[in-house]
């Protein structure tokens, strides 16, 4: 993949991405409300599935079929005149883009990295025992670190802080965390966040989704224990994060603002024909995003390569040099030639050649006087290489060049 196809993607996912997250941001909420909030964590699956479908072919569907997503198709003209742009640009300009997002993802990698070892550092050593981890440090514990394995740790003062109903509940939250692969979704999220550091909506949902995570497997947990609802709560008031969670990891007491983790303990959660309903409408909903975003594509850029005028070719042809007629020599050549906006040629090289160095020079030299119909993409000229064979024989005169 070319820098200039890199920075094409680059941007293309951005546009998906910020769509699917400007969509999650407004239904979330609603969702959770009618249908739990398992189903308003879900929701954050739009995201990905935007990302993804702009991926896809692009289709052959009339322009007509953007008027019922107008805010996709804003969006999709955006991203062609960017990609215009990038088109046009030249190389090194290109390569500063591309510098800079590199820059700018390791920086904010190695920002992530350095507060998840400040954590682990101010843990201290983690000391094994039944199935679980404990540290000198309480304020950010308890929680589950680590990806493979994750490794849910303790404060040192767990069985004297907590009573034994609230340490059963804390520990199947954190199981409920491990079971449903949510350090690994944090880790994506975080990845997400170094690839489009540029995008605030990004580092905005990062901070939703972790609110949303925390809800979900609260609700997961009183499910099965809906008498302990209020030593749920008093584990929570005790426990709350004060700082930054960790990147790869998830908290027990972290989800602010508390006041909504401790409303949500008191509404009756939705039954689960109710639930049911909520993930089919979320699919319907997948599937509709997916359908939008390939639509908003449209057919794709409008193409046209480079086109040779004959009639140049025809003026400039390629002499055959002399020691080669009488050498009875022919031969091949195949010109790399880059190509104008206005159809000139602003360089030109030799790709391959056969025998070696006998037709290069008169081949470059017949090349750089010709001229092309430019490239064209969405009716825009742009710059284009294309490949120019010329065949040399001394029986026949020598063959057009193709591109």
């Amino acid at each position: 993949m070319t820098a200039s196809e890199l920075l094409r993607l680059l941007l293309a996912l951005t546009a998906a991405g910020s769509f699917g997250i400007a969509l999650v941001l407004l239904v979330r909420i609603p969702a959770r409300r009618c249908f739990g909030a398992g189903v308003g964590y879900a929701t954050w699956l739009l995201v990905p599935v935007a990302m993804a479908a702009s991926r896809l072919p692009a289709n052959g569907l009339t322009a007509e079929l953007l008027y019922s997503v107008p805010t996709l198709g804003i969006s999709t003209q955006a991203v062609s005149a960017a990609s215009e742009q990038l088109s046009t640009s030249s190389g090194g300009a290109i390569v500063i883009w591309l510098t800079l997002w590199l820059t700018g993802a390791a920086l904010a990698a190695f920002g992530m990295l350095r507060a998840q070892r400040r954590l682990l550092r101010r843990l201290g050593p983690l000391t094994p025992g039944n199935g679980y981890f404990t540290a000198r440090a309480a304020p950010e514990l308890p929680a589950t670190l680590g990806l493979w394995p994750a490794r849910i740790v303790l404060p040192h003062d767990f069985e004297a802080r907590f009573d034994a109903v609230q340490r059963s509940l804390m520990l199947a939250h954190e199981r409920c965390h491990i079971a449903c692969g949510d350090p690994w979704i944090n880790a994506l999220v975080a990845l997400l966040r170094c690839a489009f550091w540029f995008n605030p909506l990004f580092h905005l949902a990062a901070s939703c989704l972790r609110q949303d995570q925390e809800l979900a497997c609260d609700a997961a947990v009183l499910a099965t224990r809906a008498r302990d609802r209020r030593r749920y709560g008093e584990a929570l008031l005790q426990t709350q994060l004060s700082g930054t969670p960790a990147t790869l990891g998830c908290h027990f007491g972290f989800g602010h603002p508390l006041k909504e983790r401790i409303l949500m303990l008191r509404t009756t959660p939705p039954s689960l024909p109710r639930r049911r309903t909520g993930l089919a409408v979320l699919a319907l909903a997948a599937a509709t995003l997916t359908t939008a975003v390939w639509a908003a594509q449209g057919s794709g850029p409008s193409y046209q390569p480079v086109r040779e005028i004959q009639a140049s070719r025809e003026s400039h042809p390629p002499r055959y040099p002399i020691e080669a007629i009488r050498d009875g020599v022919g031969g091949t050549v195949t010109v790399l030639a880059d190509i104008d906006e206005r159809g000139h040629v602003v360089g030109a090289r030799i790709e391959h050649s056969d025998p070696e160095g006998v037709f290069d020079a008169a081949s470059l030299q017949a090349v750089v006087q010709w001229r092309f119909e430019p490239a064209t993409r969405n009716g825009v000229a742009i710059r284009e290489q294309v490949r120019v064979p010329i065949t040399f024989s001394v029986t026949d005169e020598p063959d057009d060049a193709t591109n």
